[in-house]
């Protein structure tokens, strides 16, 4: 698309576009480091569920994305699934929630535990009722007659001394890359050194959004992150190895007026191995972003700026060796 920002190659300011282009892996395996999660699901008596999950919530909302796998192979509503986190003294093990494996590798194994749960639902129904029933669309149902969970799962539990609780050990034997392509355009003041960032566009394969709110805002806060690196999170150190920064006076964050208007673009061309075709978006959200900014600075003055952060005292002193 041809830019809204008229180029200004004289005078105070100058604009330029930028992009880069990035990958990430979905988890450890085929690296040096083990890859393989535990998950159990039981389905209880009021038709509830509880998924025993060994993962940490981070705030990118995976407790609920795997809260909606469950549900959407169940068909028990997100709000009745609750989703613990990790305590290495009960709970099964996990290699991490790092690698951008949350979603690709735990999120499949919930998808897994939660078939062998609702196989395990079907096969004690049939023995109750000592007619077939099967799960479709779901919904439990006997010979078309449509079965509440809880009220099936009570009868089991009476009846067939079970109950309805599934375990699940999950080994990736894949480790697909995510793709994304960012492209920003900016406008550079050469008298102050200051970059205005005026519009952004991140583009991201991940095969498919378990949530797509949360993935959109994954990459507005990698976004967020990205630009910090690239203009002005400087952290320098003296001699002694202290740090010359000790307050967010002069550690400055990108606040969100700074946040320029960012367009996203997903692509969602399901990857196999992943539940319901997903991969994973976590550090990928951040990795191109200091570049396509660096890129577009560079592109708008002529330069071939490399030391992160872009701080305006480092563009003021580029541009005057530039004469410009």
């Amino acid at each position: 698309e041809k830019s809204k920002t008229s180029n200004v190659t004289k005078g105070r300011f100058f604009t330029g576009s930028g992009f880069a282009c990035c990958t990430h892996g979905n988890g450890y395996y085929k690296t040096k480091y083990h890859d393989f999660t535990n998950m159990s699901l039981r389905i209880l008596e009021d038709g509830s569920a509880i998924l025993r999950a060994s993962i940490h919530e981070l705030g990118s909302g995976a407790t609920t994305a795997l809260a909606q796998i469950v549900g959407e192979v169940t068909g028990i509503d997100v709000s009745k699934i609750t989703v613990t986190e990790t305590d290495t003294q009960f709970t099964s093990y996990d290699s991490g929630c790092q690698a951008s494996r949350t979603i690709y590798v735990c999120g499949e194994c919930a998808r897994l535990v939660s078939e062998e749960a609702v196989k395990m639902l079907c096969e004690e129904t049939s023995r109750l009722l000592v007619k077939r029933a099967r799960f479709y669309d779901g919904q439990l149902i006997c010979e078309g007659d449509k079965l509440d969970i809880g009220e099936t799962v009570r009868e089991i539990m009476e009846k067939n001394r079970v109950s309805i609780e599934a375990h699940f050990e999950h080994r990736p034997e894949m480790n697909p890359a995510s793709f994304g392509a960012h492209f920003a355009e900016v406008t550079v003041d050469k008298l102050t050194g200051l970059v205005r960032i005026n519009r952004y566009l991140a583009v991201h394969d991940i095969g498919q959004a378990i949530n797509e709110n949360f993935v959109r805002g994954q990459i507005y806060g990698g976004v967020q992150m990205g630009i910090g690196m690239a203009l002005t999170e400087e952290l320098p150190f003296d001699s002694n190895g202290i740090p010359k920064v000790r307050n967010f006076d002069k550690y400055h964050l990108i606040n969100a007026p700074d946040m320029p208007d960012t367009e996203i673009i997903l692509i969602q061309d399901r990857e196999p191995g992943g539940p319901f075709g997903a991969k994973s978006i976590g550090e990928i959200s951040t990795v191109p972003v200091s570049a396509a900014i660096v890129n577009a600075i560079n592109r708008a003055l002529g330069s071939s700026l490399t030391d992160l952060p872009l701080t305006p005292a480092k563009i003021v002193e580029a541009v005057d060796g530039l004469g410009k």
